[in-house]
C-alpha cells in the first residue's frame, strides 16, 4: 500500500506543479518562508522532487534562482538594522550588537543574491560572473535534453520480458562478479 504521509506529500507535490500559477506560486512562498527548503517543509511538499522537478526546465529554475535571490536581499536591511525576531536565542541577541558579524552576515547573502540572480545583483563591471552564469544555463539546458532522450529510449526500448535498457549502457560484467 505505501506510506500514507509519503503519498499525502507526493499528492500535495502533484497538485502543487500541475496548478495554475505555479511558478508565480513557488516564488511568492521562497518570498514568504525565505527559501525553498522552508517553503516546502511549511507546505508538506518533497523538497527533493521540487528541486529535481526546477531542474528539468531552464525557465523553472531561472525563476526559482530569482525568487531564491530576492528572499536572501530580503534579509539584508534587518541584519544591517540589528533587528532581532521574537524568539532570538542569546547568540543571535549578541550577534545583532556586533557590527562587523552583521556587516559579514549581510555580504554574504548579498553575495549569495548575485550568484543566484546576476542581472539584479551580480557585481557590475568586467566580471566574468555572467559568462559563468550563461555556461550552468546552457549546462541545465543540455541535462534537460539528455533526459528527454533517456526518457524516450527507454519507452521505446522494451527489450525481450519487458527489460528495458538505455542504448549504449553497458553490458559488461561489474568487477568481482
Amino acid at each position: 500500500m505505501g506510506n500514507p504521509v509519503k503519498n499525502d506529500r507526493v499528492a500535495r507535490y502533484v497538485e502543487f506543479i500541475e496548478g495554475e500559477g505555479v511558478l508565480e506560486r513557488m516564488a511568492q512562498g521562497i518570498l514568504l518562508h525565505g527559501s525553498l527548503g522552508a517553503m516546502c517543509r511549511e507546505m508538506g511538499l518533497p523538497r527533493d522532487r521540487v528541486v529535481t522537478w526546477l531542474m528539468g526546465d531552464v525557465r523553472r529554475w531561472e525563476v526559482y534562482q530569482r525568487a531564491e535571490a530576492e528572499a536572501l536581499m530580503q534579509e539584508v536591511v534587518p541584519i544591517v538594522d540589528g533587528v532581532v525576531g521574537e524568539g532570538a536565542s542569546e547568540r543571535e541577541v549578541e550577534e545583532a550588537g556586533n557590527v562587523a558579524v552583521r556587516k559579514l552576515r549581510a555580504e554574504t547573502r548579498m553575495k549569495l543574491a548575485g550568484m543566484r540572480d546576476v542581472e539584479r545583483y551580480g557585481p557590475k563591471g568586467g566580471n566574468d560572473v555572467g559568462a559563468m552564469a550563461e555556461g550552468i544555463t546552457e549546462a541545465l539546458q543540455r541535462i534537460s535534453e539528455r533526459r528527454r532522450k533517456e526518457k524516450l529510449v527507454e519507452q521505446g526500448a522494451g527489450g525481450v520480458g519487458g527489460e528495458m535498457r538505455l542504448v549504449g549502457a553497458s553490458s559488461a560484467p561489474e568487477v568481482g562478479e
